[in-house]
């Protein structure tokens, strides 16, 4: 072969313009189809997650919603004397106009309350327990609820409030696992103790749900988070520390915590200011009531501040804290949660008005019943307006 045939075979493979412009044009048709085939897939993804978003929103509420429909407290227990001396109604026997009246109205003097079914009350617990949760089979071993909160939501309003509760508080405790002839026997004691009659989770919380519900009239609870003092420094630091102000002198824990001190708190210092009391002290538990108070107002007001900056913090927060919690929050309902409760204000946090006295080996808090109605009318209530 010579030279000549060599440029010769060489030219004959070099492709005409025209065939060079086909295969061109064949390429985009190929690059066309891809991009667009990768663009509908996207567009799948996108348009399936934010269907699934939406799905999980509307079903986290409706089954939020589910829990407590058709439910309202009662008020048979514990009579008490109205605010002009006479005795609470738990009905109007003569409404002031012709009325058809309604199971969860309640009258109290001289004004008709309709219980708010929209409403959406949570319980909180803080478990003195350390470690991740463990479940018991042991009596009486499944720790004690030092802290408890209701978290009241009110989408009417827009807002959150909240009710702190004695641990101290004097109920019926239902002591599962010493059961007396096939009945489960039932003790006058603080309320903190009703959790450790339950395995340390699911069902000590379900335990504790049932007798705050109790306390407060039978006042539907929609859910429960319980959650070991361990976990508090996670959560904590996982949204850059809390700032609070120091409620009371705490100097025998921390030197520069004197009251009124400026604290930012992070890591076991978080742990610490919620837990720490001085039990040398009268009623020490209603005053580390006061800062656990505190530091969950806190505490909830920088997730929700942080979480308008970056949405994955709930995410973050459910991860870090999975191994202490116990909840019946199911993720769809948390999503829906989320999703609301970004621009809601914070409202008051209250606490039950009692007296604590001395038993004779503990505190005991003996809430006013009074008071406690009172204060169910003004959160879980609305008056009726009746045409006259």
């Amino acid at each position: 072969m010579n030279n000549d045939d060599l440029e010769y075979d060489y030219y004959e493979d070099i492709p005409s313009p025209a065939t060079m412009e086909k295969k061109k044009r064949r390429r985009r048709r190929i690059l066309i189809q891809v991009v667009s085939w990768a663009l509908i897939v996207v567009l799948a993804i996108v348009v399936i997650g934010v269907g699934v978003a939406i799905y999980m929103v509307n079903h986290g509420g409706k089954s939020l919603q589910q829990k407590t429909e058709g439910s309202a407290p009662t008020f048979e227990m514990q009579p008490t004397a109205a605010p002009d001396g006479g005795e609470l109604q738990v009905q109007a026997t003569e409404p002031p106009v012709p009325i058809e009246w309604q199971s969860d109205w309640i009258q109290y003097g001289d004004t008709i309350y309709d219980y708010n079914e929209n409403i959406m009350t949570f319980l909180f617990l803080g478990i003195d327990k350390e470690g991740e949760v463990e479940l018991t089979d042991k009596k009486a071993d499944g720790g004690q609820s030092d802290a408890m909160f209701l978290v009241v939501v009110n989408p009417d309003k827009e807002q959150i409030d909240l009710i702190g509760i004695n641990r101290d508080t004097m109920v019926d405790v239902y002591c599962y696992g010493y059961e007396q002839y096939g009945d489960v026997m039932v003790v006058e004691a603080q309320l903190t103790t009703q959790f450790g009659f339950g395995d340390g989770g699911a069902q000590s919380a379900k335990y504790t749900k049932e007798a705050v519900s109790t306390l407060f009239y039978n006042l539907p609870i929609t859910g429960y988070v319980s959650i070991g003092y361990d976990a508090i420094p996670k959560i904590n630091d996982a949204i850059g520390g809390v700032d609070v102000v120091c409620l009371e002198d705490m100097t025998a824990k921390k030197k520069t915590w004197f009251e009124g001190a400026n604290l930012h708190l992070e890591g076991n210092d978080a742990m610490i200011y919620v837990r720490w009391r001085n039990c040398s002290l009268f009623e020490s538990a209603r005053v580390r009531l006061a800062r656990q108070k505190q530091y969950l107002n806190a505490f909830i007001s920088k997730v929700v501040s942080e979480t308008k900056k970056d949405i994955t913090v709930p995410v973050n927060l459910y991860k870090k804290v999975t191994e202490y919690m116990t909840t019946d929050i199911t993720a769809d309902q948390v999503v829906y949660l989320t999703s609301q409760l970004l621009d809601y204000s914070f409202g008051e946090i209250y606490t039950l008005e009692g007296e604590t006295v001395k038993g004779e080996r503990f505190e005991e808090f003996y809430p006013d019943y009074g008071k406690l109605k009172e204060l169910m009318l003004q959160v879980f209530y609305e008056p009726v307006e009746l045409n006259q």
